[in-house]
């Protein structure tokens, strides 16, 4: 658990992702560690056999998963086709957004941030507050926008607007403004 928390933290906040030292192998145990945070060159090296363990239904779901987001990474478009066809289905809710938006974050790919962008210009108010003594539910897109706002260049930045309601409507401004021509940050593949 402690490790789900510590990826779902590291995607959220978009760090950069260490290099699994260890030499993975076909005979090894996968693990999501060891797919999503190997190293690119490692991923090319192995994308075959990603391709391959992501539909073979003896590894749990979040190995398969996990291949499935580091092939997107890579540019793969079924893989990100498959992911934003089980993804675009779920209603947006903190749930949805805690559990598998880092993951969209970490494929650093226009179609699965487009998909992005537009839940995060929706105007609903289904997600919890980070406040855990506030019951009020807020607009998602704030969570949305907290973690597009370190990957894609030129973001409003939340330090830029002392109100929360004021930066959002600044980031969904700027989103539509730029009409899809903005740059994702990136130092992989």
């Amino acid at each position: 658990m402690i490790k789900k928390i510590f990826f779902t933290l590291c995607c959220a906040l978009c760090c950069t992702f260490t290099t699994y030292s260890g030499e993975i192998t076909v005979s090894e145990e996968w693990t999501t560690d060891k797919i999503l945070l190997s190293d690119n060159k490692k991923l090319l090296e192995l994308k075959d056999t990603l391709m391959e363990l992501r539909y073979n239904l003896n590894y749990p779901f979040n190995i398969r998963w996990s291949c499935m987001l580091a092939l997107a990474r890579m540019g793969e478009k079924t893989s990100v086709d498959e992911i934003l066809s089980k993804i675009s289905s779920k209603e947006t809710d903190s749930k949805m957004i805690y559990a598998y938006y880092p993951d969209l974050i970490y494929t650093r790919q226009k179609k699965v941030y487009d998909f992005l962008i537009k839940r995060m210009m929706e105007k609903k108010m289904t997600c919890y507050s980070a406040n855990p003594n506030n019951p009020v539910k807020i607009d998602c897109g704030y969570r949305i926008a907290e973690m597009l706002a370190p990957v894609i260049k030129d973001f409003p930045q939340r330090s830029d607007s002392k109100s929360a309601k004021k930066w959002l409507e600044k980031s969904r401004k700027w989103c539509k403004k730029q009409n899809g021509k903005y740059r994702i940050i990136s130092n992989s593949f």
